[in-house]
C-alpha cells in the first residue's frame, strides 16, 4: 500500500515540473517572438516616417487650396 501511494506521489511530482517545464519554454519562446514582432513594428514605423511626413503636406495643402476657393462670407453689418 506504502509503495503504490510513493509511486503515485512521484509521478505527481513529475508531471508537476514537466508541467512548469513547459509552461516556462512556451512563456520564453512566446517572449521572443512578442521582441522580433515589435522590432518590425519600429523598423516598418522608421521607414513609413517619410511617406507619412509627405501625406500629411499633400493633406495640408489640400486643406490650403479648398479654404482658398470658398467664397467670401459677408458681413451682417454692425447692429
Amino acid at each position: 500500500m506504502k509503495k503504490s501511494i510513493i509511486i503515485i506521489i512521484i509521478g505527481l511530482q513529475t508531471l508537476t515540473i514537466a508541467g512548469i517545464g513547459i509552461t516556462a519554454y512556451f512563456t520564453f519562446m512566446n517572449k521572443a517572438r512578442i521582441q522580433a514582432t515589435q522590432r518590425v513594428m519600429i523598423d516598418t514605423k522608421t521607414s513609413l516616417e517619410p511617406t507619412i511626413a509627405f501625406m500629411n503636406q499633400v493633406q495640408e495643402s489640400k486643406q490650403q487650396m479648398e479654404e482658398a476657393q470658398m467664397p467670401l462670407q459677408t458681413g451682417g453689418g454692425c447692429p
